[in-house]
């Protein structure tokens, strides 16, 4: 994990999560005792495979674009993602897993 952390890929939620627990396992006393664990998931989506209604509220398109869904498959968008990190409490017998956090944030990858 320093690996990650050196590079910033974590959000800071799950960098406090990481700390709670001392073996840095994610299972812990307190999200259930030893019968459940974390489970952190990062998705990436490339901004050309948006619908046109997620380019604008992530404000990678605006109403004043005439072409708005060419915009989003244009080049100046194509080492643009949305970084979606889940955040689940994973639990045995019976009980369901449980969204502790879901964020979405867009990534725009350097030249």
């Amino acid at each position: 994990m320093r690996s990650l952390r050196s590079l910033s890929l974590l959000s800071p939620f799950a960098e406090h999560l990481l700390t709670l627990s001392p073996s840095r396992t994610g299972i812990s006393r307190a999200y259930g005792g030893a019968h459940s664990s974390l489970s952190l998931s990062y998705t990436l989506t490339p901004a050309s495979s948006l619908p046109l209604a997620d380019g604008l509220s992530y404000s990678l398109v605006t109403l004043d674009d005439p072409t708005p869904e060419q915009t989003l498959a244009g080049p100046e968008l194509a080492r643009t993602w949305v970084e979606t990190e889940l955040v689940e409490a994973l639990y045995t017998k019976g009980r369901e897993s449980e969204t502790l956090v879901r964020s979405e944030r867009v990534v725009v990858v350097p030249a």
